[in-house]
């Protein structure tokens, strides 16, 4: 594991982005491969203010996921980014 971390630092690296940078650009793609982002500290707080109030929480603002735009961007490179996705949800 320790070389892959290092693999992506010498990566971003040679590619002058920053952790961030990759960070921002790994979700957007991801969420392109259909993997949408969930706010999942904004879901429990949700569900426990329900709880209190009895009522059913109103999650639809808490799943984010891909505009067409991005969609159409990632589409050309989709098949090979499937089959790396899933490093990148282990944040390598």
């Amino acid at each position: 594991m320790a070389d892959a971390r290092a693999a992506v630092q010498r990566g971003l690296a040679d590619e002058h982005m920053s952790a961030e940078r990759y960070a921002f650009v790994r979700s957007k793609v991801n969420r392109a491969l259909g993997l949408p982002d969930v706010n999942l500290s904004e879901i429990l707080s949700q569900l426990g203010q329900a709880q209190q109030s009895q009522t059913v929480p109103d999650l639809s603002g808490t799943v984010t996921t891909a505009s067409e735009e991005e969609r159409a961007l990632v589409q050309p490179h989709a098949e090979i980014l499937r089959v790396t996705a899933p490093l990148s949800l282990l944040g390598l």
